[in-house]
């Protein structure tokens, strides 16, 4: 995925879908059943939050896919020139926590 910045330019986020040992899909379960590990980098002023591909942290398919739409609503309410206030994505089962 891309990494995403702030105006200022002093946060930044990036998440990396992976494909490695800790992927576990089968089509036959549900979304929710279905496992898919990511990267994850979080730097904001002063602070640095870092999931690392050996960590084993995983996103359900339907996790990703709520969070792609949250990224879309965003996206949109910018467009239309409305002001983000807050942004909450709530893990299922987090495998770890910040």
């Amino acid at each position: 995925m891309p990494k995403l910045n702030n105006i200022e330019g002093n946060i930044l986020l990036e998440i990396n879908l992976l494909n490695n040992d800790f992927l576990d899909v089968d089509e036959e379960r549900q979304d929710s059943e279905n496992w898919i590990p990511f990267e994850f980098v979080l730097n904001v002023p002063r602070e640095k939050y870092v999931y690392t591909p050996d960590m084993g942290a995983t996103f359900s398919v339907y996790e990703i896919k709520s969070l792609i739409e949250k990224f879309e609503q965003i996206a949109e309410n910018k467009l239309s020139k409305k002001t983000l206030r807050n942004l909450n994505f709530q893990v299922l089962n987090p495998i770890l926590t910040l």
